[in-house]
Parts: structure tokens; C-alpha cells; sequence
């Protein structure tokens, strides 16, 4: 039976889909198709053989793993990997927590979740959690390395990503011991267009349009694959979105930033780089 020689944990709106891509590009490298297994946040209650049967190939590969970024926030998940699998490589990326929160505001737009401003959403005690809590990456990590060494969690950051797409796959390909010469075709696509939103009577509209689309079980179904899709999310965007706004009041802003401050302190310990620099001495 084989087994995964790396798991994706997250961190969700850091370019996870981006990386899936990659790595299912790579001919060294097997993950399933879907980029998320969700075995130990959602689907706990099916066996180990269930989960290593998605990884059953005829070929044989240096790499072989899965992405599921919910991975990151399940407080179970670090003792549920360790149990079956404690030798393997940890993938995490991580950005901006700030832009991050808001990405995944962006996100519950396109899919019609809410139609509130971003204000307005992180006073809402239903998605305030949504948006901060999966960028408390110092929290998460601790949890991590109470079982997995150091050098087991690569850490990647998303800002090294859009400055160098080349030299970031490259470094997930040396960390998983792959053919790191590769250039995967997903280097040449954008990877965040940086925009911001537009008039609520849009953002209501593609409220009301996701709101019928969810009325049909395909939709359901898909409708996570369809939203990743570039052009989707491109068209989605030019109907909700304005360009070059980030749309985050000054007081919302320094909010987040006490908030999130020691979570940057705290990782910049573990991963030897200064995070409050690179993400807001910017």
C-alpha cells in the first residue's frame, strides 16, 4: 500500500490552488485529482485504508501526496497525521494575514455567501472567525511542531510567489526531493490581481444570481472547482471588483494589524525571517 511522502496543509487563500497545479503538473510528483482529500478535518470517520487507496497508481513517483488547506486550522490534524504518517513532509504557505482575511472576503462574494462590505463582515460574529483565524499562523504551526521537527514544515511565502512564480515552484520541487529544473506551464499565470470592490447593488445581484446556481445539486457539487477556475474568477471579479482598491478603511487596517502583529513576531522566531518586514514595511 502506498503512502503520502508529503501533505499540503494550507494555509486557504495563499495560493493553494496555485501550487496544486504545480505539483499535478509535475511527472515526478502524484496527487489526486481535486486538490483536497479533507481525510482528517471532515472525513475522519473512514478508515486509514479508505485515505491511502486515493494514492493507489500503477506508476511509480518520487512524490506522492495531497493539498487540503483546512488542514492548517483543524486542531486534530496534527495528531491525526502523526498517527499514520509521522515521517512525512509538511507543505505550508502563508501571505500577508491581512490580505489573506481579505481574499477570503472576496471569495464569499463571488460565491454569493454575503453581499456585506468587508467592515461589515468582520463584525459579524459568523465570519469574523472565517477571516482571521486561519492567518494566526504562529497558533497553528506550535501545534504542528509538537509532533513534526522543523525541517519536516516547509514553510512557503506567498509574496516570494508573485515576485518569482520560477524560483517558488522551484523550491517546493527541491523540498519534495523532485526534478526541480521543471518549469511547470501554471509559472506564466497571474497569480493575484489585487482589486477591491465595487457597488453593493452588483455585489446583492451575484448575491441573488449564486443564490438560484446553489438551487441546482451540480452546482453544489462543483461549484468549488468552477470558482477556481482563472477565467471564472476573472469574470466574477470585473463584475464585483474594482481595480487597485483594496477597499480596507485606516482604522480596520491598524485593527488587524495589533491583532495579527504578534502572530508575525512569533512566526518570524520559527522561520528565521523578519514577516513583519516583508509584509508590512512593505
Amino acid at each position: 500500500m502506498k503512502k503520502p511522502t508529503f501533505v499540503g496543509i494550507g494555509a486557504p487563500r495563499c495560493g493553494t490552488t496555485w501550487i496544486y497545479k504545480c505539483l499535478k503538473e509535475h511527472g515526478d510528483i502524484y496527487i489526486p485529482k481535486g486538490k483536497s482529500v479533507q481525510y482528517f478535518n471532515n472525513r475522519y470517520n473512514k478508515t486509514s485504508k479508505w485515505y491511502f487507496k486515493r494514492f493507489e497508481t500503477s506508476k511509480k513517483y518520487k512524490a506522492i501526496g495531497e493539498y487540503t488547506p483546512g488542514y492548517l486550522t483543524c486542531t486534530r490534524c496534527p495528531k491525526r497525521l502523526y498517527s499514520i504518517m509521522p515521517n512525512i513532509k509538511l507543505l505550508l504557505s502563508i501571505r500577508d494575514p491581512i490580505d489573506r482575511a481579505y481574499s477570503a472576503y472576496k471569495h464569499h462574494v463571488r460565491k454569493g455567501v454575503h453581499n456585506l462590505s468587508f467592515a461589515d463582515a468582520l463584525s459579524k460574529n459568523k465570519y469574523r472567525p472565517k477571516y482571521i483565524n486561519p492567518g494566526l499562523y504562529y497558533d497553528h504551526i506550535k501545534r504542528y511542531l509538537k509532533y513534526y521537527d522543523k525541517d519536516q514544515i516547509s514553510i512557503l511565502i506567498y509574496e516570494e510567489l508573485k515576485k518569482s512564480p520560477s524560483m517558488f515552484a522551484k523550491r517546493i520541487f527541491k523540498s519534495l526531493g523532485v526534478d526541480h529544473s521543471y518549469k511547470p506551464k501554471v509559472v506564466g499565470r497571474k497569480v493575484n490581481r489585487g482589486i477591491g470592490s465595487k457597488t453593493s447593488v452588483l455585489k446583492k445581484n451575484i448575491v441573488r444570481v449564486m443564490d438560484c446556481f446553489n438551487k441546482i445539486k451540480w452546482f453544489r457539487r462543483y461549484k468549488e472547482e468552477l470558482l477556481s477556475i482563472t477565467w471564472v474568477n476573472n469574470l466574477l471579479d470585473s463584475l464585483i471588483f474594482h481595480e487597485n482598491d483594496n477597499n480596507i478603511p485606516e482604522n480596520i487596517m491598524c485593527d488587524l494589524r495589533e491583532r495579527f502583529f504578534p502572530q508575525a513576531s512569533g512566526l518570524s522566531s520559527i522561520i528565521d525571517k523578519d514577516m513583519v518586514n516583508i509584509w508590512w514595511d512593505r
